[in-house]
């Protein structure tokens, strides 16, 4: 589940993202439409399923596990589900202009058709679909996973620390770390169509299976994090002791990191190697 190996990027009929009881039970309707060790991005309902799992196994909803044994003991500015006291700092997001050299790769000619899978996962979890949605309190406070993480830039380096065991508090024994660094599935995504790579939560760059060498350098030096919506991004590099994160409020529409998401992270990189030398 938690490398996007499970078949459930899209329900079977549309959920609110509002009604968790409801998500749940469009999960339990929709028949997977892959096996593992086939993998998809699941960019919406990848939050309830790690919802539900922790409401199951603990009685608790992921945002308040977040908020007492992650956020406040490493003072993160991170929060899922926005306190009403931070909501004057919130940036308002703006919608990018359409990039029309995109429109004819093959994410977006599946994901401009309605009812392909494609589309599907991004439009059958519905409340939080667009730039207006996104810009209400509702969104910033109802916290759910996926769709809830309201961030600084800094507050996201500063959770990929925490990931390399550099934080004082050591939040994640080193077992799980090794899950973060660890890749289970590398390959063709049915859902992004270009090849991803997954570690358990977490996004890594995918090889090149003939030749090994990185098809795309969004994560350091073989590190580990996430792309976000409209081109936000974090990640950390285990072999620099480096985290890098970085938001913004004018919306990029591409479906991984645009140009000016890469440009940064490879000046970074080049800063970090001229040390290095």
């Amino acid at each position: 589940m938690m490398s996007h190996q499970c078949g459930l990027a899209a329900f079977s009929r549309t959920a609110s993202v509002f009604d968790h009881e409801d998500c749940v039970r469009a999960l339990e309707e929709t028949v997977p439409a892959w096996q593992p060790p086939e993998h998809g991005y699941h960019p919406h309902t990848y939050g309830v399923m790690l919802d539900e799992l922790m409401l199951r196994l603990t009685g608790e909803r992921l945002w308040r596990y977040w908020e007492e044994c992650i956020r406040k003991p490493l003072n993160l500015d991170f929060y899922i589900g926005l306190p009403e006291s931070e909501w004057n700092r919130v940036a308002t997001l703006y919608p990018g202009k359409m990039d029309m050299s995109n429109m004819g790769t093959p994410f977006y000619l599946e994901y401009m058709n309605k009812g392909t899978p494609v589309n599907r996962a991004f439009n059958t979890l519905i409340g939080l679909n667009s730039v207006r949605q996104m810009n209400t309190p509702e969104a910033w406070v109802y916290g759910v996973p996926a769709f809830g993480g309201v961030a600084s830039a800094r507050g996201m380096a500063q959770f990929y620390q925490a990931c390399l065991g550099l934080d004082e508090l050591r939040v994640f024994p080193s077992d799980v770390r090794g899950w973060m660094r660890n890749v289970v599935i590398d390959g063709p995504d049915l859902t992004l169509k270009t090849p991803t790579a997954f570690s358990c939560g977490f996004m890594h760059d995918p090889a090149d299976p003939a030749t090994g060498r990185k098809l795309r350098h969004l994560f350091g030096s073989g590190g580990f994090g996430h792309a976000g919506a409209g081109g936000s991004h974090a990640f950390a590099d285990p072999a620099h002791g480096l985290s890098f994160g970085y938001a913004m409020n004018r919306m990029d529409l591409n479906v991984l990191p645009g140009v000016k998401t890469r440009n940064l992270i490879s000046a970074v990189m080049k800063e970090v190697a001229g040390e290095c030398s």
